[in-house]
C-alpha cells in the first residue's frame, strides 16, 4: 500500500466588503493604514477618539505619519 500525497488546495477566502467589517466601524478610512501597521509588527487598537500605535498614543494624523514612513521603509529596502 503506497501513501498519496495530497495537493494543497489553495485557501479560498470569501469576499468581504471592507466597509461592512467591524474594524471598519472602529477605524473608517484608516483601515488600510491599520492593517499595514499591523502587517508591519505594530500593535494597534483604538483608545476613545486616539490610537495606541505600538507604546505611542497618536491622534489621526500621527497614525497616518506613521503608516507614510512604514511605506517609504517598504519602497525602500
Amino acid at each position: 500500500m503506497t501513501l498519496k500525497t495530497l495537493a494543497a488546495a489553495p485557501a479560498v477566502r470569501p469576499w468581504i466588503d471592507p466597509q461592512s467589517t467591524p474594524e471598519y466601524a472602529l477605524y473608517g478610512e484608516l483601515l488600510a493604514d491599520v492593517l499595514l501597521l499591523r502587517r508591519r509588527g505594530f500593535g494597534l487598537h483604538r483608545e476613545g477618539t486616539l490610537f495606541r500605535v505600538g507604546n505611542r498614543l497618536l491622534d489621526a494624523d500621527g497614525l497616518r505619519a506613521v503608516a507614510a514612513r512604514e511605506r517609504r521603509i517598504l519602497q525602500h529596502p
